[in-house]
């Protein structure tokens, strides 16, 4: 729970999200959020939006006193901010997901994890340092060269996004907003505990940061629009066995916010640009992929429904790609509107974890060189293009 005041004052009116309490209790449970008890949520979240209401109205004699009224009320506010997206239809259980898995498995998969080889590799070629203390990977020379590549090729492919340079540090009340674990970052003070910063890096609260409070013109702008930034994600610094680039706590991504009228529209054009990627990573890449419904338990808050593009080469496979729902959740929360500015925007977020791609292929790249097998045509490439010995 928050303990400071929401400083983003956009769009607060939580009250339609508690008038079906039966759907919002349900839909609690299938996230496995049982313990939050919703009639108190309600009270209290009541009680701060009527102080807020008040504090609106009030003069100046009267808004000091109101305003620490409010500040008293606050977890009434960061409360409900904390109840999760509606879960999409389509969504499954977990113990429905582990069924479907199973049913897919292969022999190999039933039996031993993948040895991965990168890491040590790249040490004992004097390409790469690694800090297990805090989770993190410094690369030098051709893998560096070649996380460049893969980003430029993606990147230069997707000509139906705006790219954009996102703050990389954001305030905790964004975070609230979309309703992410102020644990999971690094934060920052000033002196004051109100100053809070957190460094997210390139994410999704971080794109939509300069948007807050924003009207798009519905005649002007060609819709949906599509933001996309790239560069590095941050999450808080741990100790870490088996350190690699799938599970680094510093990674490369490229982030993608498609903002429609309606998630219909949103969806639309995240099939057009994960076409593009998979395109990319399949046949220049070498990559084989594998798409999994992502189950409700392992849903973020914010999504309502979720898919996942894994590398089935390797096991556990891991996400190379994410795709989420979110619908008008966080247009709500920001107040990102269009037209008249009563209306809501959809948003989806796709996620491309560069780093993920680079240990991908230089793990397919090892395996290849031992059975003395053609390269994928990107490392052919970097080497022509650099002269470097893979």
């Amino acid at each position: 729970m928050g303990t400071t005041t929401h400083v983003v004052d956009p769009h607060l009116d939580l009250r339609d999200r508690l008038q079906d309490k039966e759907s919002l209790r349900q839909n609690l449970l299938s996230r496995g959020m049982e313990n939050v008890d919703i009639d108190i949520v309600e009270k209290d979240y009541m009680e701060w939006w009527n102080a807020f209401r008040r504090f609106e109205k009030a003069d100046e004699k009267d808004a000091a006193r109101l305003k620490r009224e409010l500040k008293e009320k606050c977890c009434g506010l960061l409360n409900a901010l904390e109840l999760p997206n509606v879960v999409g239809k389509e969504t499954t259980s977990e113990l429905e997901f582990a069924g479907m898995k199973n049913k897919t498995k292969t022999t190999a998969e039933l039996e031993f994890p993948t040895f991965l080889t990168h890491i040590s590799t790249l040490k004992m070629m004097g390409l790469c340092r690694t800090d297990s203390k805090h989770g993190l990977i410094h690369l030098v020379g051709y893998p560096a060269t070649l996380l460049k590549a893969i980003q430029e090729r993606i990147t230069n492919k997707l000509t139906m996004t705006r790219p954009v340079s996102p703050p990389y540090m954001v305030r905790q009340a964004i975070l609230e907003a979309c309703n992410m674990n102020l644990h999971s970052f690094c934060s920052f003070t000033e002196g004051k505990e109100e100053s809070k910063m957190y460094l997210p890096g390139v994410s999704l609260p971080t794109i939509l940061a300069n948007f807050v409070k924003t009207n798009f013109s519905e005649n002007t702008n060609e819709w949906p629009i599509c933001f996309m930034a790239q560069g590095t994600s941050y999450r808080q610094p741990i100790a870490m066995k088996g350190l690699n680039l799938f599970n680094s706590v510093q990674k490369e991504k490229i982030g993608i916010v498609v903002m429609g009228r309606s998630q219909e529209e949103c969806d639309k054009e995240v099939k057009k640009i994960a076409d593009v990627v998979l395109n990319e990573l399949e046949s220049y890449m070498g990559l084989e992929l594998q798409k999994e419904t992502v189950c409700v338990q392992r849903l973020e808050k914010f999504e309502s429904q979720a898919v996942q593009y894994m590398n089935k080469e390797l096991i556990p496979r891991n996400q190379i790609i994410r795709e989420s729902k979110i619908g008008s959740y966080i247009s709500k929360r920001l107040n990102m509107t269009y037209g008249d500015g009563n209306e809501f925007a959809s948003h989806s977020y796709l996620e491309i974890d560069i780093s993920s791609i680079l240990g991908s292929i230089l793990e397919k790249s090892y395996h290849l060189s031992q059975k003395q097998e053609e390269m994928p045509q990107i490392i052919k490439d970097l080497v022509e293009e650099t002269s470097c010995s893979i």
